[in-house]
C-alpha cells in the first residue's frame, strides 16, 4: 500500500483512510481519520491518503472458514479412517 498526497486526491474519488506525515518524514503514529477534506469536522493536518480497506469476515464466516480449514488440512494428513 503506498500513501498518496493529499494533493492528488479530488472530490471524486469520496472517503479515503487519512495519514499524517510529520515534518521529519515519519507518520506521526496518530489513529487513521476516513472521510474527505470537504468533511465539516475534518481534522486539517492529514497528509496522505490511502484506500478504505475492505471490511473484514463476520465471525461466522471467520469460523466456517477456519473449520474447513482444518478439515481438509486433517484430511490431507490422513488423520480420518474410512
Amino acid at each position: 500500500m503506498t500513501a498518496r498526497p493529499i494533493e492528488s486526491w479530488h472530490e471524486d474519488m469520496g472517503n479515503k483512510t487519512w495519514w499524517a506525515l510529520g515534518p521529519d518524514g515519519e507518520w506521526l503514529g496518530e489513529p487513521a481519520w476516513i472521510g474527505t477534506p470537504n468533511d465539516s469536522d475534518w481534522p486539517g493536518y492529514h497528509t496522505h491518503f490511502t484506500d478504505h480497506p475492505p471490511m473484514p469476515e463476520t465471525p461466522d464466516a471467520a469460523s466456517r472458514r477456519i473449520r474447513a480449514e482444518a478439515w481438509a488440512e486433517a484430511r490431507d494428513l490422513g488423520l480420518f479412517s474410512y
